[in-house]
């Protein structure tokens, strides 16, 4: 399975667990920098762009890790 990982900074500890974990399953990880991709949803399913390229070839894509906080922390804590 080839798994892409949203995020700006592939040096980061988190995302380098991210690959290493998808690696240590037999899986193929790339990190793709959020701010210059597309995701485009249409009837056909979803298209990904990547610095105007469309990658035919992922099959899963993990958002930045911060995005979820921010949605649990509005989600829990909405007065914060």
């Amino acid at each position: 399975m080839n798994i892409a990982i949203l995020s700006r900074n592939p040096n980061l500890y988190s995302t380098k667990r991210l690959v290493e974990a998808i690696e240590s399953k037999g899986h193929n990880a790339r990190v793709i920098d959020h701010l210059k991709c597309d995701l485009i949803m249409d009837n056909k399913g979803p298209l990904i762009y990547y610095k105007g390229e469309m990658l035919n070839d992922i099959h899963a894509v993990i958002p930045p890790y911060w995005s979820f906080c921010y949605f649990l922390r509005n989600r829990c804590c909405p007065a914060i």
